[in-house]
């Protein structure tokens, strides 16, 4: 993910860089909310292994398209440095941002504790809340859902919108609404 998304840049430019990241994002969020409702149905239809293969297929139009996409040449570097080097270049840079500095360490934080939820998803909705594949995939739907909002709020801001504001109520609410999820027993909550 983290080379895909260091493509982007190099596809769209510096100067639609952040609509390219919103669509981007866009684009996955409705994956998350269109997918598992497919997935839902067709676990009935035809089973778990066969999503799989659905799943499988469904990459296909998306290599297709990485096909047709005709790479910029690449800059390369006069110097080559270390890959030690560039970790101390690089910490070098976080100890002169403090914003970039924050941002990571969020990042490393939300990994760290806040994206297992997905992961244990599907135990929520088996043993906790007793719904079921369909339930799951209503779940997992509703997940999908919130963050596309989320994206296409974003998407609408104007730049000069005060991000670190709007960026600390989205961690708020982002933490309440899981702890809220973690001790709820109720499949409508």
């Amino acid at each position: 993910a983290p080379v895909r998304q260091a493509m982007v840049v190099e596809l769209v430019g510096k100067q639609h860089l952040f609509n390219a990241i919103t669509l981007n994002s866009a684009a996955f969020n409705s994956a998350r909310l269109i997918g598992p409702a497919i997935a839902g149905v067709l676990i009935g239809i035809i089973g778990m292994s066969g999503c799989f293969y659905v799943n499988a297929a469904s990459f296909i139009p998306l290599l297709l398209a990485l096909f047709f996409i005709r790479p910029r040449p690449v800059l390369v570097r006069d110097k080559i440095k270390s890959i030690k080097q560039d970790i101390v270049d690089a910490l070098a840079l976080l100890r002169q941002d403090a914003f970039l500095m924050a941002l990571l360490g969020l990042v490393a934080v939300f990994s760290m504790f806040g994206a297992a939820y997905i992961v244990l998803m599907p135990i929520f909705a088996q043993d906790i809340l007793r719904t079921g594949p369909k339930g799951f995939a209503l779940l997992m739907s509703c997940n999908g859902a919130g963050a596309l909002l989320g994206v296409l709020n974003l998407a609408r801001l104007k730049v000069s919108a005060p991000q670190g504001k709007i960026l600390k109520f989205s961690i708020v609410l982002f933490f309440v609404a899981l702890m809220m999820f973690a001790v709820s027993r109720s499949f409508l909550l």
